[in-house]
């Protein structure tokens, strides 16, 4: 939602992808006429920062999506470091 009036223009999910290799998939959609602006930007690195992951991989033009080629980012944690996550580790998501 923005902040100055309160319209919502997107929205952000955080879902389970597989409990055996114990991943999460992030996935957002956001009103067209709101694009192009860093919401959905804003929005996802708010959410890993939140989880306390790292970005591990980046694969550029790796898989088809909708008739295109689109890049994926790979962000982990490893469950030792679950429990000992502190604020100051939050803030190196979206440095890279």
């Amino acid at each position: 939602a923005l902040a100055e009036n309160a319209t919502l223009v997107g929205d952000v999910l955080l879902a389970l992808r597989s409990v055996e290799h114990e991943t999460l998939e992030v996935g957002y959609i956001f009103s067209p006429a709101h694009g192009g602006q860093g919401y959905a930007t804003e929005a996802v690195r708010a959410l890993l920062a939140g989880l306390g992951v790292r970005l591990e991989a980046h694969l550029v033009e790796n898989e088809w999506c909708k008739g295109e080629l689109i890049s994926e980012a790979g962000y982990a944690v490893l469950s030792r470091e679950w429990g000992t996550q502190s604020e100051g580790n939050a803030g190196r998501v979206g440095a890279h």
